[in-house]
């Protein structure tokens, strides 16, 4: 008897180690707004901010797995489904946290205090920071 009650519960932690919980990011729900953007796109390198832009926007990241985009003028422009997902980035082949937006772009991201950090995964890499609104 003991010796079947000891495997029942060697099973059930097996089985409960196998399992892979959804990553749940979330410091990532809110209302972000765009302070930055930097790329080398090829040979040109491009360094934007409200400033130089003349106007910033908001996105939303929902609960509910929404990514909402605003203009300048807090007009809906854009609704993708978003998700959180590990995958290997491009640049340093590592595993990381990412956004996959729409089921087809993905941002490594990072947030820190009130800033979050975007990397876009692909060639020309565009870096953008949001902070918390």
């Amino acid at each position: 008897m003991k010796t079947v009650l000891l495997f029942l519960i060697l099973i059930l932690m097996i089985s409960w180690s196998g399992c892979k919980k959804e990553t749940v990011n979330t410091g990532l729900v809110n209302k972000w707004e765009w302070v930055s953007l930097t790329s080398s796109l090829g040979i040109a390198y491009v360094h934007e901010t409200p400033k130089t832009r003349g106007y910033t926007y908001n996105v939303i990241y929902t609960k509910d797995g929404k990514y909402e985009k605003f203009d300048q003028y807090n007009h809906l422009v854009l609704t993708y489904p978003y998700s959180i997902i590990k995958a290997v980035s491009i640049y340093d082949n590592k595993e990381h946290e990412m956004i996959q937006l729409n089921n087809s772009m993905n941002y490594s991201f990072e947030i820190r205090k009130d800033s979050l950090f975007l990397v876009s995964e692909e060639p020309f890499r565009i870096n953008e920071v949001f902070v918390r609104k």
